[in-house]
This record gives structure tokens, sequence and C-alpha cells, in this order.
């Protein structure tokens, strides 16, 4: 009882501190004029980076947005982000949608590069640590304009993939059918 009540006091405090020491760096990549797309990143268990105008990527740059954690910098605290809410403008919703995703408005018609990668690591039922990983893997595409995406990165038979899928609206069901899109390998930018 003592050891539950101690969990939830440093847990509330750990998002105190977190939320009072972000920055709102950057939200969205929402342009202030011209034609814009909407984006939903799903946040688990992976980081995601976001390049708007952009066929390269560069971590750590500048114009790189944080959207695993709705776009906003926690510093050292970044893996806690997850404690915080969703941030939503409205996307329709899909069927496979999980718990932890953020959504942005992105400029249409230039490309727009996401980058993601997964770090894991723990302790083993017999005391040993491991680590695992994949990425970064980076891919870029030309969202249009009023249309509706999402990216996850995929974890299937021990390989892991940038998933990019166009949501388009069915008219007949009015149900939203995720179409996978292609896209374009994205290289580190040479800056």
């Amino acid at each position: 009882m003592i050891l539950s009540l101690l969990f939830r006091f440093i847990m509330g405090v750990t998002v105190i501190v977190v939320s009072g020491c972000s920055t709102n760096q950057v939200l969205d990549s929402s342009p202030d004029t011209g034609p814009t797309a909407q984006l939903r990143v799903f946040s688990l268990p992976n980081n995601t980076y976001l390049y708007p105008g952009k066929s390269c990527y560069k971590l750590g740059s500048a114009e790189e947005i944080l959207a695993h954690s709705g776009g906003k910098s926690f510093g050292a605290l970044n893996a806690l982000a997850i404690l915080g809410g969703n941030k939503k403008i409205g996307m329709p919703e899909t069927g496979d949608m999980t718990w932890s995703h953020h959504e942005f408005y992105v400029a249409a018609n230039q490309p727009l590069t996401v980058v993601v990668s997964l770090d894991q690591g723990g302790q083993r039922s017999d005391g040993r640590f491991y680590h695992s990983g994949c990425g970064p893997i980076a891919g870029y595409f030309s969202p249009q304009a009023n249309h509706h995406y999402d990216a996850a990165l995929i974890v299937k038979h021990e390989r892991c993939y940038l998933r990019m899928r166009e949501l388009v609206m069915d008219e007949a069901t009015k149900k939203v059918k995720p179409t996978e899109i292609t896209i374009k390998p994205a290289p580190q930018c040479n800056e």
C-alpha cells in the first residue's frame, strides 16, 4: 500500500516536472500560408522525427520536429513524453490506432521526411540485461493537399520498417480505408 502511494506520488511529480520543463519549440509543421495535409504519427514504442520541406534528415537539427512527443522538447526527460496526452487536430480514426499518437498539419505539395527508430532494453527473468533496436529508418514523400496520412514504425518477424498510409474515406461505407503508400528513402543531409 505504501509503495503504491509512493509510486503514484513519484509519477505525479514526474508528470508535473516534465510538463513544466517542456518547451513549446514547434508544436506542428503548419505553414503560415498555402495548402496543408494532416499526418498522424504513432509514437510507441519508437522515436519519430519530422523534417518539413526536406527530402533528407539530420538528427538533432533545428528544423527537426519531435513527433513522438507531440512536438514538444522535454530535454533529458523525452522518454517520459508518452505520459502526456495525445496531440489531436481532428483526423479521421482508423480501427488500428494505438493509444499513443500525435497529429500534425503539414505543408502539402512539398517533401516531408519521416524518421523512426527503436531503442529498447530491459532485464530478462534470468537477471541478464538486453538491448535491441533498429533505425534510424528514414523516408520522404510529398503529401497532397487536404489528404490524411499516418506513419508508424512496424516491427514484424524481427525486422523494422517505416509504414506510411493514406487514409481514404470509402464513400459507400463511410469508413476510413488506410492504404499503404510508397515512400522514397531519405538520406542524411550533407549540411
